[in-house]
């Protein structure tokens, strides 16, 4: 799952850190902790907040500058992966 997780949050690249070519382990744990949340949820709207809050933390309000709406497509693709 891991995987799957990964590769969705890296081709979003929501910080443009792999545009600017940076290493492509930038958002491995980050992709961890999404994919811990999301093996014990099917809950769109509960995976997006986290994945919002998650960045929030990790890179704060004024670099990741995403909507809660962005976090929900990219948490409804997550959820998909499950199935």
């Amino acid at each position: 799952m891991f995987d799957k997780v990964k590769k969705i949050v890296d081709e979003w690249d929501p910080i443009d850190l792999l545009s600017m070519h940076c290493p492509d382990d930038e958002y491995d744990d980050i992709s961890l902790l999404i994919t811990q949340k999301a093996l014990v949820t099917m809950d769109v709207e509960n995976l997006a907040n986290y994945i919002y809050a998650l960045f929030v933390y990790e890179f704060d309000a004024s670099t990741f500058n995403k909507t809660l709406d962005e976090c929900r497509m990219i948490a409804e693709k997550i959820i998909e992966k499950k199935r």
